[in-house]
């Protein structure tokens, strides 16, 4: 069973390996650094557009109610890399099965859909 922050199977792409393994730390600069410029990012009905917002995003996310992601798939579908994974947390419903589908952009995450 891999770690919870490891792809399993071959990388689909050290952006997404990097998100995952930036997931509990505070440096804005190595999650900044998985997403192009004008990136975006769905989730939870809301939209976050552009490095700064999604760092502040997934930093106060992180902050305010702390969570761990265990990636259970991949695959490659109509020019994105969906990610079937468990997140566990302090929330209601804990653990919870998301769809995180990502679009890449010259090797970096340009689109980020959580469902």
């Amino acid at each position: 069973m891999p770690s919870p922050k490891e792809i399993p199977h071959d990388r689909p792409a050290p952006a997404i390996a990097a998100f995952f393994a930036t997931e509990a730390s505070t440096e804005a600069a190595a999650l900044g650094a998985c997403f192009a410029a004008d990136a975006e990012v769905h989730d939870a009905a809301q939209d976050h557009r552009g490095r700064a917002a999604i760092i502040a995003w997934r930093l106060a996310t992180q902050a305010a109610t702390p969570f761990a992601t265990r990636v259970l798939d991949w695959h490659e579908e109509a020019g994105r890399i969906l990610v079937a994974a468990e997140v566990a947390g302090r929330f209601p419903n804990s653990p919870v099965r998301l769809r995180q589908a990502f679009t890449l952009d010259r090797g970096l995450i340009a689109a980020l859909d959580i469902r």
